[in-house]
């Protein structure tokens, strides 16, 4: 990289050229980055000099600096390259709720995605169970839903919701809520997978969907590490035949007490140097002066 001498409004801003091996040739041959920039169409060049520049410039090659971005403008012009071309590729965004209903997107990927199926980049998670999603998948392009952002809810997981530091006062996360958030942003953060969407909310603002994962189902993962739980209300949304695993997982994780394990440690502490008051009721209270009295339900012990 290559410095330039600053302007007078500059303050303390340095301008320079950045220089990257030319990945097309020998790699001991420089690029100009913004002179390849401009050639491919990303971006115009602006008139360089002015009343603040003087022989230094000419010195630093501005001028064949200059001539070389023109060159690459009038090639990218010629070639219609990027911006140039008759119709530019311009990303317009859209917002569920906003500019189209997010049960028009459930009705159009049934009918019109392959395979009932909506290809989308997970561009960020909230928590767990909870992403902003991006509609990548041309077969929507004719329906106006092409690079639509919306709201996607996992459907049948509930995860633990991570705290907002910007509230006054902030909010806490839920018990293991930044280990769930990881988990699924290791897995699925800007990659482009394949989604079936089943409904929407109470709002009609959020999508609820499952993720097609190439490795699998990353609801069953959430279960099985015991990071989230079964959500009653989405899980009526799936087929019924993709219950059972969610199901299976939830168990698996209950037997090996890796689900709630918050609930476990905490049944441990209230046993310890507690009264346990046994009644008739299939319930087992422990008393205990530090903490409120915790009941907990033999509900297998009383059918047994």
């Amino acid at each position: 990289m290559s410095t330039r001498k600053q302007g007078a409004s500059a303050g303390d801003r340095v301008y320079g050229l950045l220089f990257v091996p030319d990945p097309t040739t020998d790699s001991s041959k420089q690029w100009n980055l913004s002179v390849e920039s401009v050639r491919r169409g990303f971006c115009t060049p602006k008139t360089l000099g002015g009343g603040n520049d003087d022989g230094d410039a000419d010195a630093n090659g501005g001028e064949d600096y200059e001539r070389a971005l023109q060159l690459a403008y009038k090639e990218a012009v010629t070639s219609q390259a990027g911006v140039h071309s008759s119709k530019p590729v311009v990303r317009k965004l859209t917002n569920a709720g906003d500019e189209f209903q997010a049960i028009t997107l459930v009705e159009k990927s049934k009918r019109l995605c392959t395979g009932g199926s909506v290809k989308c980049v997970i561009e960020y998670v909230f928590d767990g169970s909870r992403y902003r999603c991006l509609v990548t998948d041309p077969e929507l392009e004719s329906a106006g839903l092409l690079y639509g952002s919306f709201t996607l809810i996992l459907a049948g997981v509930a995860c633990p919701r991570v705290g907002n530091p910007r509230l006054n006062p902030p909010s806490p996360s839920e018990p293991h809520a930044d280990a769930a958030r990881e988990f699924v942003e290791l897995r699925l953060l800007q990659r482009e997978l394949k989604i079936s969407l089943h409904g929407t909310d109470k709002s009609g603002a959020c999508l609820v969907g499952t993720v097609n994962h190439p490795r699998g189902s990353i609801g069953c993962e959430l279960l099985k590490s015991g990071l989230g739980r079964i959500s009653d209300w989405t899980i009526r949304m799936m087929p019924p035949g993709d219950v059972p695993p969610l199901r299976i997982a939830e168990n698996g994780a209950k037997v090996s007490f890796t689900f709630f394990c918050e609930l476990h440690l905490e049944l441990e502490q209230a046993i310890l140097n507690t009264i346990l008051l046994v009644t008739r009721e299939p319930t087992w209270v422990f008393l205990n002066h530090t903490r409120p009295p915790l009941s907990l339900e033999l509900l297998s012990l009383w059918e047994q």
